[in-house]
């Protein structure tokens, strides 16, 4: 359940303005194909809709230099917004079935929503994940 306000809670004035604006747009950028069939199922037009691909500042986020031990284990990181539309579930499950999560570590640096936070509770308890909450020095 998403808070009352939340940016992604159903709101049907919101929603309407923002079908129109799809609508007018020239393009629409879609980081997936999902994404893409999503607007064609909703009868946008090909035409319209461009596909790109996240990136990120290779200058500002490179591996550490210093190679870890081979007994380190893993570091996984999760960043953004701890939502269920994110899938942060679905990469929690996978690390705690995963023999990484042995000898690894798994954080996530950003904000919960209270009810998600809860649900998960259980796999966020595990000894090798670590809530960082929102961070500003992500490449820190």
């Amino acid at each position: 359940m998403l808070p009352p306000g939340h940016e992604h809670a159903f709101n049907a004035d919101r929603l309407r303005k923002e079908e129109e604006e799809y609508r007018l747009a020239t393009k629409l950028l879609c980081p997936s194909e999902f994404v893409v069939k999503t607007f064609l199922d909703n009868g946008f037009r090909r035409e319209q809709l461009v596909r790109h691909i996240y990136g990120y500042d290779e200058s500002v986020y490179f591996p550490d230099p210093q190679p870890k031990t081979a007994n380190a284990g893993l570091t996984m990181l999760f960043v953004g917004v701890c939502a269920v539309r994110k899938g942060l579930h679905y990469a929690l499950e996978a690390w705690l079935k995963s023999p990484a999560s042995e000898t690894g570590t798994f954080l996530i640096a950003g904000e919960f929503l209270p009810a998600y936070r809860e649900k998960l509770e259980p796999m966020l308890s595990h000894p090798s994940v670590q809530v960082l909450r929102h961070r500003n020095d992500v490449p820190e």
